[in-house]
């Protein structure tokens, strides 16, 4: 599998002004894109076919070319939305991470977007983080979430429908719905289940 790295040495993606395209029809490439210097708060957009807000120019790739994407957010507080994600290719489990860096970040996850067999994990750090997440199809590979070393407001919203597994800490969500996807997460203090808010296991 080919790599691809999009950003400097010192973790900076400025300096891309134009759209990028990764395209690899002979083989699977797994893409690194590094913003971790950035001190701005980004509006960051994430499809299955590229990302914008990153640069100032557009990273893209063939859908079935690309075998995971690692991306890499900065100090600044972030909004990030994940409207989608690539599917296996050839019997691979895509791999989509995302770092979302220091800061009070907002990550909102479209389920129904995500791919087939897909692993799909979202990291925070030491900010304030909300997570916002519907209902995943059965047939993503998992979603992974994790608030990160801070231990004061970090938010998972699932809005989905119910759920059993909602309390603080680390745990698995387990939608009622039977056609919905469970959620695992790590260092979460709030919860918020179909408008229902728990927080240290007690609604």
């Amino acid at each position: 599998m080919d790599s691809v790295y999009v950003g400097d040495a010192s973790g900076s993606t400025e300096q891309i002004l134009t759209p990028v395209m990764v395209d690899n029809v002979a083989s699977y490439t797994s893409v690194w894109i590094d913003g971790s210097a950035d001190t701005t708060g980004r509006s960051v957009a994430y499809s299955k076919t590229g990302i914008t807000g990153v640069a100032p120019g557009r990273i893209g790739w063939a859908s079935n070319d690309v075998g995971s994407v690692r991306l890499y957010l900065g100090s600044g507080s972030d909004v990030v939305h994940v409207s989608s994600s690539n599917r296996n290719v050839s019997g691979h489990s895509f791999i989509n991470q995302i770092d979302l860096g220091g800061g009070n970040n907002q990550c909102f996850v479209t389920g129904s977007g995500l791919g087939t067999a897909s692993v799909n994990s979202i990291y925070a750090n030491t900010g304030d983080d909300q997570f916002v997440i519907s209902a995943v199809p059965t047939d993503v590979g998992s979603v992974n979430i994790y608030g990160g070393p801070q231990a004061v407001r970090d938010e998972l919203f699932y809005t989905g429908g119910t759920a059993t597994g909602a309390f603080a800490g680390n745990g698995t969500l387990t939608p009622t719905d039977i056609n919905a996807h469970a959620i695992n997460y790590n260092s979460i203090e709030y919860l918020s289940i179909d408008d229902l808010m728990f927080r240290d296991g007690f609604q």
